[in-house]
């Protein structure tokens, strides 16, 4: 069988693997808003899994947390712990939809008023693109790209 798109998309292509963009960062890395950019890596991740969270509609309760429209968190983390504890989310959230996308009837549910779950998927691998894009440009900026081999 050939490779699994979504894993492929979600996880591990077209772009360096998700893993690897999250590796290797510390508290100040991922903190860091370089001068002209809007956002932090923990906060571009943040925006991320949270709409992997409620757009996908695994997640039935909406974040609160949120400071604004845009979907962005109103603080930073107070450790390593968190940025740690946000990456397993994001792992966490995109084994769901992997889990529930494995269900060939649910491809064709509907999430959200004229939108199935085939449509959300590719908005979200999209929406992730470009998210991850800025994370590469931040790791960039500050140094950290590409990461040091161990």
């Amino acid at each position: 069988m050939g490779i699994n798109v979504l894993e492929h998309l979600f996880l591990k292509g077209e772009y360096p693997e998700r893993g690897k963009l999250l590796s290797g960062l510390t508290l100040e890395q991922v903190t860091a808003v370089p001068e002209g950019i809007s956002h932090s890596i923990f906060e571009e991740l943040w925006h991320l899994t949270t709409c992997l969270d409620t757009v996908a509609g695994i997640n039935e309760s909406k974040d609160k947390s949120c400071e604004d429209s845009n979907g962005f968190p109103v603080s930073i983390p107070a450790d390593i712990n968190e940025w740690n504890d946000l990456v397993k989310k994001f792992n966490d959230s995109v084994k769901k939809i992997l889990e529930y996308s494995a269900v060939p009837e649910n491809h064709q549910l509907e999430i959200e008023p004229g939108y199935t779950l085939n449509d959300t998927l590719s908005c979200l691998a999209v929406h992730n693109a470009v998210h991850f894009g800025k994370i590469l440009a931040i790791r960039q900026l500050i140094g950290t790209w590409p990461p040091k081999e161990v």
